[in-house]
């Protein structure tokens, strides 16, 4: 069931630990870089590293579309 503390819960995570650190650049924006460079080898670390900070993301993601499917039905 859709909820609005949901969507704040998980606005929060990914912008405090899905972005941290801030400076020079944030981390996931970092990695995801990393990703796309294909002269670069991305170890275990890196994965695990891109999955923690992305896990916030992709929650803010699932509850937004579970908003938009409740606003549409």
């Amino acid at each position: 069931m859709f909820s609005y503390q949901g969507i704040v819960l998980w606005l929060f995570l990914a912008i405090s630990l899905g972005l941290a650190p801030y400076f020079p650049e944030p981390h996931i924006w970092q990695k995801l870089t990393l990703l796309g460079d294909a002269s670069v080898s991305f170890s275990l670390v890196d994965w695990f590293d891109l999955g923690m900070h992305g896990l916030p993301w992709l929650g803010l993601m699932a509850c937004l579309y579970d908003w938009v499917k409740h606003k549409c039905s």
